[in-house]
């Protein structure tokens, strides 16, 4: 199809904008497209602004943000190089950490945490993704002290409740795993309070208090999780 001299012209006149931008327009138009869920978008906009200023710490940051938020394994380089840059940027260490727990490599995961907790004491989610790791690596223990910090920084942070509640079943402390399960049902999270039920009617399978155990897993079965229904069959005949 032949383009009209208009068209041309327009399409003329949109690159010259485009290849006029700043490495800090670039970087605010790749922040905007990320709150819209625009993650290729978002990463070639930060590559810009990257390739227009090689030193620009948050456009490493936010593109490798974009890449882990799209599964891109590239994105460890990027939150490396903002640390590089900015040896403080305690959630690059954090964002690195998952991409290693990603890839079961646990050990590296905790070692970006510890650094993450160490630059900021207070950031929950270091305490929460560390604490994931070492249930992971077979540190119960260890597991529950950051969960239970996580959970002293933000007491409604149903997410820790949940991991402490499936650290205590791995562990076979049934007993401890029923009352953190319940505390997670009275949070009415819509996105755990299903699962909990199954998890509850579970421990108390093991906990003598078998008389309750149908009644979760019905409840359970009723949100919407179907794993509920093979265990119902096995203990509610």
């Amino acid at each position: 199809m032949k383009q009209t001299p208009y068209l041309l012209f327009i399409f003329f006149i949109s690159t010259l904008a485009a290849e006029g931008q700043t490495a800090e327009e670039h970087y605010k138009t790749g922040v905007a497209k990320m709150t819209q869920h625009l993650y290729p978008e978002a990463i070639a906009e930060f590559t810009q602004a990257i390739g227009l200023n090689a030193s620009y710490e948050d456009a490493y940051y936010f593109r490798g943000l974009a890449k882990f938020t799209a599964h891109d394994v590239s994105a460890e380089a990027d939150f490396t190089q903002a640390i590089a840059l900015q040896p403080d940027r305690y959630k690059a260490y954090a964002f690195r950490g998952l991409i290693k727990f990603r890839a079961k490599d646990y050990q590296a995961a905790i070692a970006d945490e510890d650094k993450a907790i160490s630059i900021s004491p207070d950031y929950v989610d270091a305490w929460y993704y560390r604490g994931n790791a070492k249930m992971e690596s077979k540190d119960f223990d260890g597991a529950l002290t950051d969960l239970d910090k996580a959970i002293s920084l933000k007491p409604d942070f149903t997410g820790a409740y949940y991991l402490k509640g499936l650290t205590e079943i791995i562990k076979k402390d049934y007993s401890s795993a029923i009352p953190i399960f319940t505390q997670i049902i009275g949070f009415n999270d819509a996105e755990y309070t299903a699962k909990s039920y199954y998890f509850r009617g579970t421990a108390e399978t093991h906990a003598d208090q078998k008389d309750a155990v149908c009644a979760d897993f019905d409840k359970a079965l009723s949100g919407g999780y179907q794993e509920a229904a093979n265990a119902k069959k096995l203990h509610c005949k």
